[in-house]
């Protein structure tokens, strides 16, 4: 129970940003598990670790994790959720920017998910599926799986994900050109972004917003949603001053801002 306690506290922390405190309690989790290696091939336990080493940015670690408990899986004939771990296969390789492994990751996922009957899960891996071909510039697969993650997640009244399909729609949108469309998602995202945390890789949203009501000549709501986003790229990296540049009543003003640490 000690063991998994730690781990998941360690998963806690990471997802806080609270890094110190996590590997702490990652490397009490490392010195039990090497007093007692039957732990080392735990499904449960490595599953928490490679989420836990995920959040920590560590996205070697998390896949080298990842593939070690989907060895287990199919070597004990554990399959029940292997569509999980697929998904997470395809978040580090996505993170680690190996973008045809993550989407054969992602599809798998997708392919067990809808074995087992869990749309849900579906939506996700499709999802993952849509940024991964965003990235390969494989515009209209990527806009098919949007909509059809963002349908389930709307049935079921999951608000993250379904703006997170919302933002990747708007800039596929604007990539090609098709700027109705992207006006469109981006006036639904930004109703209901309000009290949503967004993660590094969709706080694109609000330079998307800034620049919408540049373009539209309402420079006051440019101003807070680009000083908005400046401010999201400050928490990831602290260190790194950020200058901003909005067109304000036919000027330029120029803000640099800075967050200690």
């Amino acid at each position: 129970y000690l063991l998994f306690a730690l781990s998941y506290r360690s998963t806690a922390y990471a997802m806080l940003s609270q890094h110190g405190k996590a590997l702490e309690d990652m490397q009490k989790v490392q010195n039990i598990i090497k007093q007692n290696p039957t732990f080392s091939e735990h499904i449960s336990l490595l599953s928490i670790l490679g989420d836990a080493y995920y959040h920590l940015g560590e996205f070697e670690t998390a896949l080298t994790i990842q593939l070690k408990i989907l060895k287990l899986r199919f070597n004990l004939n554990r399959l029940d959720n292997v569509d999980q771990t697929y998904y997470q296969l395809g978040n580090a390789y996505f993170n680690l920017q190996r973008y045809n492994d993550a989407y054969n990751a992602y599809w798998e996922a997708k392919q067990y998910a809808e074995k087992k009957a869990a749309p849900i899960y579906a939506a996700y891996a499709g999802q993952g599926l849509a940024l991964t071909l965003q990235y390969q510039q494989q515009y209209s697969q990527a806009t098919a799986e949007l909509h059809q993650a963002k349908k389930i997640f709307h049935q079921h009244n999951l608000t993250v994900p379904y703006l997170e399909t919302l933002i990747i729609l708007a800039q596929i949108s604007r990539e090609t050109k098709q700027f109705p469309a992207s006006l469109h998602y981006l006036i639904e995202a930004e109703k209901i972004s309000e009290n949503v945390h967004l993660n590094k890789h969709y706080i694109v949203l609000y330079q998307l917003l800034a620049q919408m009501y540049v373009e539209q000549g309402l420079y006051d709501s440019a101003y807070f949603w680009q000083k908005k986003y400046s401010q999201a790229l400050l928490r990831i990296s602290p260190s790194a001053p950020i200058k901003m540049w909005v067109k304000y009543k036919n000027k330029t003003l120029s803000t640099a801002l800075r967050l200690e640490s």
